[in-house]
């Protein structure tokens, strides 16, 4: 009565890795501080105290 429809499934060894990258590992900039505390006092500047603009704009001058 119902039949299944016939799907294709490419062999999964057809797939190609990328080989790794020998490039240096460089530390990201920046800091939250305290785990619970920097992320709320982020979203108050954004969100309150300084504004969009301003919060990315003070932002790229630290960092």
């Amino acid at each position: 009565m119902f039949e299944k429809p016939f799907v294709s499934v490419p062999p999964a060894t057809a797939v190609a890795q990328p080989e790794p990258t020998k490039l240096p590992i460089k530390k990201i900039l920046g800091n939250y501080g305290l785990p619970f505390v920097g992320p709320i006092r982020d979203r108050f500047d954004y969100f309150y105290n300084q504004g969009r603009d301003e919060y990315f704009k003070s932002r790229a001058q630290e960092y």
